[in-house]
């Protein structure tokens, strides 16, 4: 029986979750030793792969050998995403890592010489996403039949866990993110409607974007980062005339190839407008959110302190202990004003989130989301907010 290979999880596969690969039809020769199914890793975005030795494992019962490559293929995340915003599309090639998978068999023969031999089909290639769903949910997909890449990739769905009909602001850029699941390049459109306060439905706006293979390695262009709003798209509005919602989705002379995404728009006057960066759980895309609520600005202290000598030149001026070390961290405290459930519901990818970056005069802050219990909803509230403490990710220093 020849060998064959089958990947449990699909063509596109979250680095925080289990990655199988099955390798079956393995047989042991006659007199052979030490028989096991062999793997081979290689790409072109991880170069560190190929210096790796194959992994090897020996066959169960059934003959076969099941591999989880989530540790090899784990990459540090790269924050590449437009900002500012230059364009509606670009393609983001590190985002997303193809990987090669070769594999066979080795064994010592009868008379003891070490056999390799690797199966001539190295056709066989996944790609990988830096994120992972919850085990909650891959039980869900487990009993369901399904995967993150039929639930997802297949489905033409955009990686974001915010809910559709979204509130956002009138000048807030919106960012999608999708993966082309088709095994060629895909010359598609992308489209977006509006609606307006005097209730006039306008032509789709659209421009075209080629959308390469998940499964091309020749062209990996990666994740394909859509920034949306209607002013950005070039829209133009008659007096008296401004955007309610929008819609965006792609589509191809065959239909439509995403789902559709609508945003309201929130005209209303805020007197704080915040916007909150996250790299969400489905492959890192960039979210971003909308906070209107009330901001306090801290600073994060910390030090250590020493005695000094008295000197004869003593004088009331001069401090007998004194700072030894000082720094410090901007500190501050968000609320994300008033939000749908569904939305504040989706704030569970927010607080889980690794990489997060605040706009400060149109400038991006790295910070972190201070540990503790975040309150999400609360039953007896017709509406609902919660309070982000964000510490800035660099310290302030003197010395």
């Amino acid at each position: 029986m020849a060998l064959s290979i089958n990947i449990p999880g699909g063509g596109v596969q979250l680095s925080g979750n289990p990655i199988y690969i099955k390798i079956a039809g393995l047989s042991k020769p006659v007199g052979a030793t030490n028989y096991k199914a062999i793997l081979k890793l290689s790409s072109a975005n991880i170069p560190s792969l190929s210096n790796l030795p194959p992994d090897a494992i020996a066959p169960d019962a059934a003959n076969e050998a099941l591999f989880d490559i989530s540790g090899l293929v784990d990459q540090p995340f790269m924050p590449e995403f437009q900002f500012p915003n230059v364009g509606v599309v670009t393609s983001n090639p590190r985002a997303a890592w193809n990987i090669n998978i070769q594999y066979g068999e080795t064994y010592f023969d009868s008379g003891g010489t070490l056999v390799v031999s690797w199966n001539p089909d190295n056709t066989n290639h996944i790609i990988v996403l830096k994120g992972g769903i919850s085990d909650l949910r891959i039980g869900e997909y487990n009993d369901a039949n399904t995967t993150f890449f039929e639930e997802w990739i297949s489905a033409g769905k955009f990686l974001t866990n915010q809910p559709n009909n979204q509130k956002v602001s009138p000048g807030q850029i919106v960012k999608l993110w999708y993966l082309s699941p088709s095994i060629n390049t895909v010359n598609a459109e992308w489209n977006c409607s509006i609606e307006t306060n005097l209730k006039i439905a306008h032509i789709p706006k659209y421009g075209a974007v080629d959308l390469y293979s998940f499964q091309n390695s020749e062209s990996p262009t990666g994740l394909a980062e859509f920034s949306v709003n209607p002013d950005f798209l070039g829209f133009t509005f008659a007096s008296g005339e401004w955007a309610t919602s929008f819609t965006f989705w792609l589509s191809t002379i065959a239909g439509d190839i995403t789902e559709r995404r609508t945003f309201i728009v929130d005209n209303d006057y805020k007197e704080n407008n915040n916007y909150l960066y996250v790299a969400n759980s489905l492959g890192g895309a960039v979210d971003v959110i909308w906070l209107t609520g009330k901001v306090e600005l801290s600073v994060d202290v910390s030090g250590t302190e020493g005695i000094k000598p008295l000197q004869p030149a003593f004088t009331a001026k001069t401090g007998s202990i004194v700072a030894t070390s000082r720094s410090g961290r901007r500190k501050w405290k968000i609320n994300t004003g008033y939000k749908s459930l569904e939305e504040i519901n989706a704030m569970l990818d927010v607080c889980l989130a690794r990489h997060l970056w605040l706009n400060i005069d149109n400038k991006l802050i790295p910070v972190l989301l201070a540990n503790g219990d975040k309150l999400l909803s609360d039953t007896m509230s017709d509406i609902h907010e919660i309070e982000l403490e964000l510490l800035e990710a660099h310290n302030l220093r003197f010395t």
